[in-house]
């Protein structure tokens, strides 16, 4: 935001020291990506379902800003992903921090199905409540990337179409929650064709028939 800001040189060009840390910004981008991705596989040992994907998801937000910053572009596009890595990140961490509430039948039962670490103690298990949570918060995150990409004064095809990509794959995730929990008794069914969709137009009576 900084530099993007920075006053530029008479031929519109960014002054030395700035463009000295535009030169650098892709390779830090860089490092935080690949020690983000090294989070995955504690959060699948761990059970996620949402966290695993939201890890990932993140991960290729800051490689695709990685490649921005180096073409170079700073404008609203690039600080509208930024903006939506900080914030998922941040609903990572704050739902992480929820606390499952122990059952006294899963106490009775000795923690059976939760699986066994190498000591024997059971392996940690993310509380659906967490990636639900996450999942909001997600959801949250798309819906004002998606605001502030409509409002931009620079126009993003291919991150509006990346917001619609993920959009869909959050369905999936929800499809996946269903399943697990209800042990997979319940699923979401496919997803409905768009040749059934109503029309804007359409009234409550064909609303409510359908």
């Amino acid at each position: 935001v900084t530099i993007d800001k920075a006053p530029k040189l008479p031929d519109g060009t960014l002054k030395r020291e700035d463009a000295v840390r535009l030169g650098q910004l892709p390779g830090q981008q860089g490092k935080l990506a690949d020690t983000t991705n090294k989070l995955n596989e504690a959060l699948a040992g761990a059970g996620g379902i949402v966290y695993v994907w939201a890890n990932k998801d993140i991960v290729k937000t800051m490689n695709d800003v990685k490649s921005d910053l180096a073409k170079p572009q700073t404008g609203e596009p690039t600080q509208v992903e930024q903006k939506r890595i900080v914030a998922e990140l941040d609903a990572m961490i704050r739902e992480l921090a929820v606390k499952p509430v122990q059952s006294k039948f899963a106490q009775d039962q000795g923690g059976k199905g939760g699986g066994q670490q190498a000591n024997g103690k059971p392996k940690p298990k993310l509380p659906t409540e967490a990636e639900l949570r996450l999942m909001k918060d997600f959801q949250i995150a798309i819906n004002d990337s998606t605001k502030e990409l409509a409002q931009a004064k620079e126009k993003d095809k291919q991150k509006l179409i990346a917001a619609g990509t993920r959009q869909g794959e959050m369905r999936t995730l929800l499809n996946q929650i269903v399943q697990k929990s209800s042990g997979g008794e319940l699923t979401l069914g496919p997803e409905p064709d768009p040749k059934n969709q109503l029309p804007e137009e359409a009234n409550e009576e064909q609303v409510e028939n359908q």
